[in-house]
C-alpha cells in the first residue's frame, strides 16, 4: 500500500536530469525532515481511522512499479515533487518506506525485460528517506548513480 502526496517544488532550474533532482530533493528533505516526519506520521495513524485524512489524497498502487520498487509488504508514502514531460518523461520526488532497508534500487526495463525503455531509482537518502527518479524515456545512464 503507498500514499501519495502531489506537490510541485519551485525553483526549478533550466537543466533537469537526475543529479539536479536529487540535488533539490535532499535539500528540501534537510530543510524540511521535521514537518515532513509529522506528516508521516499523521498519514500512518490516521490511515485507518474514521476521519482518515487520505480520502482526499488517494492511494495507489503502481502496477508498473510492483517488480522492483520495494518489498512486497512494505508500507511506503510517495511525496511527488515535479518532473517534465507528459507522455513520457521524468519525475522525481521523495519516499518514505516504513520498512526498506535497501540503499539502491535501479529497475532497467530494457535490462530485466529485453524490451521497453523505462528505468525507475530508489536511492536512500536517510533512514527511511528515499529519493525516486522515474524515468519513462530511458534517457539515464544508471552507471552514474553514486
Amino acid at each position: 500500500m503507498c500514499i501519495i502526496i502531489m506537490g510541485i517544488i519551485w525553483g526549478f532550474n533550466d537543466k533537469f536530469d537526475y543529479n539536479s533532482a536529487k540535488q533539490i530533493t535532499v535539500e528540501y528533505l534537510n530543510k524540511n525532515e521535521k514537518n515532513l516526519n509529522k506528516v508521516v506520521n499523521e498519514l500512518y495513524e490516521n490511515k485507518n481511522s474514521k476521519n482518515n485524512p487520505l480520502k482526499n489524497i488517494g492511494f495507489a498502487s503502481y502496477d508498473y512499479l510492483s517488480d522492483f520498487n520495494f518489498k512486497e509488504k512494505t508500507e511506503y508514502i510517495i511525496f511527488n515533487f515535479d518532473g517534465q514531460g507528459a507522455l513520457g518523461g521524468q519525475y522525481y520526488g521523495l519516499i518514505y518506506s516504513f520498512s526498506e532497508d535497501q540503499d539502491l534500487i535501479i529497475y532497467d526495463e530494457y535490462k530485466e525485460k529485453n524490451n521497453g525503455n523505462n528505468i525507475f531509482v530508489r536511492q536512500k537518502i536517510k533512514d527511511n528517506w528515499y529519493f525516486y527518479y522515474d524515468d519513462f524515456d530511458g534517457k539515464l545512464d544508471t552507471s552514474k548513480i553514486k
